[in-house]
């Protein structure tokens, strides 16, 4: 197999966020594409911008964030500090440091991109935008901001969600976000109206193979069980971790997740594995 086919193949691991099974290849294909092509090319450029999201995505943040600010410096050199490519790597930055432990310095450049983001207007890519709001979400969870955080969450939402018809991955991952945070501030009625919405939109756009969806049902459902409507529950979380293995794979963290909840009930210590669904 080619060095770039070698990339191409983690690229594809990556967007299905399988990064442990893509980082051995992106490493591999990062070494060799420095070999052929040198550490200043526009291959190591993409090489090492997948390379640090599977390092980021598996919480190697120690080892990206020297990646990160070699690439940043370039693209502040060649593009300028508004241009996407820099403030996409200002982004992966930001997360390092979070992971690291240095939450206020990450909150502090999350808001600055935000705010960049934001002066885009139409220019704005929801691909750009959604993946900052996961991670400022986080940070500001973590500082127990969750008032914050749901406005911020909401703002991003309002923006996002009327350029994706029909509804994209963007938009379903925002939605998410906010029923996290209103679960967090105690608001099931808002996080079970939003958990109901994705999976509702996400199957009008979805097969039942694609992890999406199956992770859809196994978020709705793991909620639902926690506060006893059972039934239901099991359904969701059976017919989710179903489409997990199938999408995933069994050592996905994902599928483990919904197989845990399957043997495994947290509130009352029941297992739920065994229990009957009707129809499936």
């Amino acid at each position: 197999m080619t060095v770039r086919l070698v990339l191409t193949h983690g690229i594809l691991l990556g967007y299905n966020e399988r990064h442990a099974e893509a980082l051995p290849l992106l490493r591999t294909a990062n070494e060799g594409l420095a070999r052929i092509y040198g550490e200043d090319s526009l291959w190591m450029t993409q090489s090492d911008g997948v390379l640090v999201s599977a390092l980021l995505g598996v919480g190697r943040a120690e080892e990206a964030l020297p990646r990160i600010e070699r690439q940043l410096a370039r693209k502040l050199r060649i593009y300028g500090p508004e241009h996407r490519q820099a403030l996409l790597e200002r982004r992966g930055r930001a997360r390092a440091n979070f992971l690291l432990g240095h939450t206020e310095a990450a909150l502090a450049e999350q808001q600055e991109l935000l705010a960049s983001w934001l002066k885009k207007g139409d220019a704005m890519r929801p691909v750009d935008l959604s993946p900052l709001m996961t991670h400022l979400v986080d940070t500001l969870v973590q500082l127990n901001r969750l008032a914050e955080a749901q406005t911020v969450i909401s703002q991003a939402l309002a923006r996002i969600e009327p350029q994706q018809k029909p509804t994209g991955y963007e938009t379903l991952r925002l939605r998410e976000q906010l029923a996290r945070v209103s679960e967090l501030l105690k608001d099931d009625a808002s996080a079970e109206r939003l958990l109901r919405q994705n999976l509702a939109e996400g199957r009008a756009a979805m097969t039942h193979g694609e992890w999406l969806l199956g992770w859809d049902e196994f978020l709705l459902g793991q909620f639902l069980l926690a506060r006893g409507n059972r039934d239901e529950a099991v359904a969701l979380v059976k017919s989710g971790h179903a489409g997990l293995l199938a999408a995933l794979g069994p050592d996905d963290r994902r599928t483990r997740q919904a197989e845990a909840l399957l043997k495994q009930d947290g509130r009352t210590g029941s297992g739920i594995a065994t229990a009957p669904v009707t129809g499936f």
